[in-house]
């Protein structure tokens, strides 16, 4: 590769070189670590939290949950949100990785702030990994990884831990599947480790993340296998399809054991959900993309006044994914020769990300109604808006494969160009950080109310009936009112218990819930 003629210049770039490669996926893991923490800064800090869903929805079951597990029970019915609902049948309740979290005390705001942070660098270390494991080199990987954990979809949607959670873990997917074909195409015995990946990944998507994102994913990991086994020149005889299909069959046992409470939780309550049902036409195009949303890609930013100025959510507007990708893929598409054609994946990936695009619009849309309703499993959602992360994703690969091609004619401008498409797209999320992710109200004050109420919990009177641990807040009005950003939180519970609520199980009386079938006491 030339450099330019200064020495100063080429001696850094060798250091820097020989650095990448000496530890080059540690020190990518650090990078994104760098980012995250300025990024979300002032929440570490605790001058500011997280707002809206995340603290309304996720934070109270969340805490539900890990307050639960450590008092030694399974966290099957929650009396407390709602008249009381079973926690069990939402499979974050199966996750992980909150659980994790809160062994570290109580679940509070940091926490909560914590988990999304873990999910951005969750996000660019998969993209990294699965661009690295495609033969791209270090640099362009980590520019891109940082893009994809970045754009409008991460930051817009931060309110929606789920959205966030269900597609930081897609490109790990793509990344096991692929490892798992080329296992079979060569016929070596370590597929194993790429069948617990992509069963884990699976799993922790499935249980993490929203629904909605599992569904569309399952279409796309299904295009992606037959790409990857019909889209390229490889020698596919028939032994090699069925000692593929094996290890597929025995992944997906494998994810099926690993999530077996979720699934079972799942399906159980069923008859209780309303996604096991379809959805009227409104409500399946509820939340959409609206296109005058398009000058978020560029200088805009994705604030509540320009989101009512376009009579939209302030969520689902942000497409932000780079300027100089988005030059990049019209370069690619009006210059058809950059060192020969342009390879078939540039169009495939092209073609998928308009077609997310497209299908996000919703309503304004001719392909939504027509394609996805009639599609099993996603007529069952709404926000079509949910797309456009996926879209982000698809068109940041096509303008990365135009990249690798014209970077190849003039290597001088690799630096200049990854340091140019990181600035873009870092500045606008730092300039959009209090407009979707935080707000300027101080964590410190509501996290140290949270963590009092905790240690004098107010428990029932008959401790028989092992009900869970309840806070001040959820009982005293007064009290509620009294705590800045609590307040707004309707208390970290939302509701008391209420016989008379929404209950699945039919249970009239709180003495009905001592019965073993709603209480399993676990060893911590």
């Amino acid at each position: 590769m030339m450099y330019p003629k200064s020495k100063t210049f080429r001696n850094w770039v060798s250091m820097f070189n020989g650095l990448a490669k000496t530890n080059c996926n540690s020190l990518a893991a650090l990078v994104f670590a760098a980012f995250v923490l300025v990024f979300l800064w002032p929440g570490i800090v605790e001058r500011a939290s997280m707002q809206w869903d995340a603290t309304e929805i996720y934070l109270p079951w969340k805490y539900f949950v890990t307050e639960q597990l450590k008092s030694g029970h399974w966290p099957l019915w929650n009396p407390y949100m709602s008249g009381g609902f079973a926690q069990q049948g939402d499979p974050g309740t199966w996750y992980e990785v909150s659980w994790m979290i809160g062994l570290f005390g109580t679940y509070n705001l940091q926490s909560l702030l914590f988990e999304y942070g873990f999910h951005l660098w969750i996000a660019a270390m998969g993209l990294y990994a699965l661009l690295r494991g495609n033969g791209v080199g270090w640099l362009l990987s980590v520019t891109f990884g940082l893009v994809f954990a970045f754009n409008g979809f991460f930051i817009g949607n931060a309110q929606h831990i789920g959205w966030v959670v269900g597609l930081s873990w897609f490109p790990w997917m793509l990344l096991f599947l692929q490892k798992m074909i080329e296992s079979a195409l060569k016929k070596k015995n370590d597929w194993i480790s790429s069948a617990i990946g992509l069963s884990l990944t699976a799993h922790f998507q499935f249980t993490g993340g929203y629904l909605g994102v599992t569904a569309v994913t399952i279409y796309l990991m299904t295009f992606w296998l037959a790409y990857l086994i019909f889209g390229r020149q490889m020698d596919w005889d028939f032994r090699k399809r069925i000692v593929l299909l094996m290890k597929l069959l025995a992944t997906l046992v494998l994810f099926g054991l690993i999530s077996a409470p979720a699934i079972a939780s799942f399906v159980d309550l069923q008859s209780q959900i309303t996604r096991s049902i379809g959805l009227s036409t409104a409500d399946f195009q509820f939340g959409h993309w609206p296109v005058a949303a398009f000058w978020t890609q560029f200088f805009q930013n994705s604030s509540i006044d320009f989101a009512q100025r376009i009579g939209a959510d302030v969520s689902l507007i942000n497409l932000h994914w780079g300027i100089l990708p988005f030059v990049l893929v019209l370069f690619g598409l009006f210059q058809r020769k950059i060192n020969g054609n342009q390879p078939a994946k540039f169009y495939s990936f092209l073609v998928l990300g308009v077609l997310m695009l497209l299908i996000s619009m919703g309503g304004d849309s001719f392909l939504h109604l027509p394609l996805v309703s009639k599609l099993p499993l996603l007529k069952l959602f709404r926000f079509p808006s949910l797309y456009r992360g996926f879209a982000m994703l698809f068109l940041l690969l096509a303008s990365l494969i135009v990249a690798i091609r014209w970077l190849m004619s003039f290597p001088r401008l690799l630096y200049l160009i990854s340091l140019l498409i990181v600035i873009d797209v870092f500045f606008y999320a730092l300039n959009n950080r209090y407009n979707t992710v935080l707000v300027k109200i101080p964590a410190h004050e509501v996290n140290a109310v949270i963590n009092k109420s905790v240690s004098e919990s107010l428990l029932p009177t008959n401790t028989s009936l092992n009900l869970p641990k309840r806070l001040t807040v959820d009982t005293d009005s007064m009290c509620n009112a009294t705590i800045p950003f609590i307040n707004q939180n309707q208390g970290i519970y939302l509701r008391m218990w209420a016989a008379d609520g929404y209950n699945p199980y039919r249970i009239s009386r709180l003495s009905d819930f001592g019965r073993d079938s709603m209480k399993i006491w676990v060893v911590m």
